[in-house]
């Protein structure tokens, strides 16, 4: 059977039935779990069906698609689109962790960096020549809330023809089903597989963490994010079914500092532990950037302990990259398989990049 490729349709045009051969979330009429490969040697021995459309993307005839779930009864369901095909396989898989400001720049750079996924924050809708040559689930580019509304959100996208990405499907606490991926917000994560040639097949999570306000019952004018950082880690932690042998590369925009407070506090200091912490807890030790991948701030921030390795992943508004003195920006990576995660902050002023936060690379070997 051949299908033309393209862009998604509106829910309200996807017909109520599908082929018999082909699982749907019932509430969208979109596949539970599509499955697109670049690489043909990186799609997975128990796939059982392959067809072939033409591709969405100029510079490559043809691409596979493969519409049987790679994972187990014990995976969260997947979904995907088409991501162009070569044949080209890669040794190592080079990941970009990015909070892209809500800005449309950053995606032309993003697409001319040579990676393969890229896990973003404050990711507004690509544009449309952009998405021509990027792949990315079905999601809304908005982050839902009562008292306001986001235009962008955590996003996994995929980048080159070298890997295969399936995509986790997820939805809000109240309305996940029984095997979907339940997350406490929408739009602060996302995640998917990522399978390449000599490379176990792994996970990969974007994680943002909101600023909130504390409630008014307490008259404080506080910002915190770490509220909204321990609602990721413990939306996370149902990726984990066993103690050991799980393959997690989790990386994002927290909004906390490591290993310190603003202008020294002790209380704060003592409140951000407790997000890396329980990441360590769960197997997801953190594992960089820190010096010497990356540069460190200069001149000396008077609030980090003279044996900080942290790098500056953030600069204030109006202000330059070479001004930059706190590190927001982190990877986490299964335990497991931490040794061959390698990552390193593109913090020099010149490399930095259209955005208030610099890029973070990640090679998975």
């Amino acid at each position: 059977m051949l299908r033309r490729a393209g862009r998604a349709r509106p829910d309200s045009s996807i017909p109520a039935s599908r082929d018999a051969g082909i699982a749907v979330i019932r509430a969208t009429g979109r596949p539970r779990s599509v499955i697109v490969t670049a690489c043909p040697a990186a799609t997975p021995a128990t796939t059982a069906e392959a067809f072939c459309f033409r591709a969405r993307i100029p510079t490559s005839d043809m691409f596979y698609n493969v519409v049987h779930s790679i994972h187990g009864e014990a995976d969260p369901p997947a979904q995907s689109r088409q991501i162009r095909s070569k044949g080209v396989c890669p040794l190592a898989v080079k990941i970009i962790s990015w909070n892209m400001r809500h800005s449309i720049a950053p995606w032309q750079e993003l697409i001319g960096m040579d990676a393969d996924v890229a896990l973003l924050q404050e990711a507004c809708k690509p544009p449309r020549d952009v998405d021509r040559r990027i792949a990315t689930d079905f999601g809304s580019w908005r982050t839902p809330g009562e008292d306001f509304k986001m235009p962008w959100r955590a996003a996994v996208v995929g980048l080159s023809d070298r890997v295969a990405v399936e995509w986790i499907e997820m939805s809000s606490l109240e309305h996940a089903a029984s095997r979907e991926f339940a997350v406490s917000r929408p739009g602060t994560l996302a995640a998917a597989y990522v399978t390449a040639p000599g490379i176990e097949r792994f996970v990969v999570v974007s994680m943002y963490s909101i600023w909130m306000k504390p409630h008014t019952s307490t008259g404080s004018s506080w910002i915190v994010s770490d509220a909204s950082a321990h609602r990721l880690v413990s939306d996370l932690s149902v990726l984990i079914g066993q103690q050991n042998g799980h393959r997690i590369v989790a990386a994002g925009d927290l909004n906390i500092l490591h290993g310190h407070g603003e202008h020294g506090s002790e209380y704060w200091a003592a409140r951000y532990e407790t997000v890396f912490a329980r990441m360590e807890a769960l197997g997801l030790p953190f594992v960089g950037p820190q010096t010497p991948h990356g540069r460190q701030a200069e001149p000396w921030p008077d609030e980090l302990p003279p044996d900080s390795r942290n790098v500056p992943t953030y600069h204030p508004p109006m202000r330059s990259p070479a001004t930059a003195t706190r590190q927001l920006d982190y990877v986490f990576a299964s335990r497991g398989m931490a040794d061959s995660v390698s990552v390193r902050a593109l913090n020099e002023p010149d490399e930095w990049g259209p955005s208030d936060h610099c890029r973070l690379e990640i090679m998975v070997s």
